[in-house]
């Protein structure tokens, strides 16, 4: 079995805040892991210092037994998702939005999406059942529509 991600002796958190401390655990390919707590308890916070949004205090994080602090910002964003529980409602369509995952694979000054792209788009959008609603604005969907459509865009990366 495979590690995918490995949290090891993991501390981060906010200036002069709420932090959370040495946590350790891995992630193994093909398998589904839940993290659960009451509000409050960190748990917005450990996706948030996985991600590098929040500086790390101590401990490391591998990817796929790579320190995610030794990659590339585009490396970081080919590889990490994360799909929040709030999805900003916007005026593009369900397509775009998802198309935004693409992105990390784009190079410099390119202003279209090439058609593996809108191909990987769609077969995600299928997966999700986003497809059908593929030509209506974000703002226009339900929040569980929203979430399916941010999980499209995710699994697009």
């Amino acid at each position: 079995m495979k590690e995918l991600l490995t949290l090891n002796d993991f501390s981060c958190g906010y200036k002069n805040g709420f932090s959370i401390n040495g946590i350790s655990f891995s992630l193994i390919e093909g398998t589904f892991t839940g993290i659960i707590g009451p509000n409050g308890s960190g748990k917005t916070t450990l996706f948030r210092g996985i991600s590098g949004d929040l500086p790390v205090r101590s401990g490391s994080v591998l990817f796929e037994d790579r320190d995610l602090s030794l990659l590339t910002l585009r490396e970081k964003a080919q590889k990490i998702a994360i799909v929040s529980q709030f999805t900003e409602t916007t005026h593009i369509t369900v397509e775009e939005y998802v198309l935004m995952g693409r992105m990390p694979y784009r190079k410099p000054f390119q202003f279209f999406d090439k058609a593996e792209d809108i191909d990987i788009a769609h077969h995600y959008m299928q997966l999700t059942n986003t497809y059908r609603l593929r030509d209506k604005s974000m703002a226009e969907l339900s929040g569980g529509e929203q979430q399916m459509a941010s999980i499209a865009s995710a699994l697009c990366q």
